[in-house]
């Protein structure tokens, strides 16, 4: 708990009690001042922790409290040097250099952590009450959602100029484009696996890509084509 949960003594001279379940609190590791909760954590401390989350993350002052922390945990990185070097560019080398690390499936260590990390996020999240779960979302939505997964597995540093992939706006970026749209394979029920597949994707430059906007490049019989010869190659 931060230091504004932190409780003293009763002014009585008893221990303050669990505000969840009211059994004593525990206290703090050589301190005079006792915890929220009686420390159990899969029950009320947790269940504590994610009811003042909620409260904080709907409060409408959470945007400019979050940028605040953000802009003090920048200041700290670039002013703190170790060996050399400020926090921010040994962070930046570490990542760098977790993307040099390509394994045998051809993803790099920070790929491989990001795609984990996916299915725990939304997980979390939609405990916490912060997203919706995917069932309650829209079919539209959720075949998005089916079809980024389906991506997921792939190594998408294979396709021709994807190092250059950034925003829209930017001079010479390129984004991820679908040959056959998503909004049409929506439309058309083509499972989103067949979208997500590699072979339905290549990079564009970004203002291309918006024109193109749910225009389709191939057909669907063109896609399934290139999915078998793929999976042919593959073997």
């Amino acid at each position: 708990m931060s230091n504004q949960n932190r409780r003293p003594r009763n002014k009585d001279g008893s221990i303050p009690k669990c505000l969840v379940c009211g059994k004593d609190a525990i206290k703090h590791i050589n301190r005079r001042r006792w915890h929220d909760t009686c420390g159990n954590k899969k029950e009320c401390s947790n269940y504590l922790r994610l009811s003042k989350m909620q409260v904080t993350k709907s409060a409408p002052e959470f945007a400019k409290v979050a940028r605040k922390a953000a802009l003090k945990t920048a200041v700290i990185k670039r002013n703190t040097i170790i060996d050399g070097q400020t926090l921010m560019m040994r962070t930046a080398a570490k990542i760098r250099a977790a993307n040099l690390l390509i394994d045998e499936t051809g993803l790099s260590g920070y790929e491989k952590a990001s795609r984990k990390a996916v299915s725990k996020v939304r997980e979390s999240n939609e405990k916490n009450g912060c997203w919706i779960p995917v069932e309650q979302q829209s079919a539209h939505r959720q075949y998005e959602l089916a079809h980024r997964a389906a991506t997921r597995k792939f190594d998408l540093t294979v396709l021709n100029n994807y190092d250059l992939r950034g925003p829209g706006g930017v001079q010479g970026a390129f984004h991820i484009d679908h040959k056959f749209s998503v909004h049409a394979g929506f439309i058309h029920n083509i499972p989103p696996e067949i979208i997500g597949h590699i072979c339905n994707l290549e990079m564009k430059p970004w203002r291309e890509n918006l024109i193109k906007s749910r225009r389709c490049d191939i057909t669907i019989d063109d896609l399934l084509e290139a999915i078998k010869q793929y999976e042919r190659d593959m073997k």
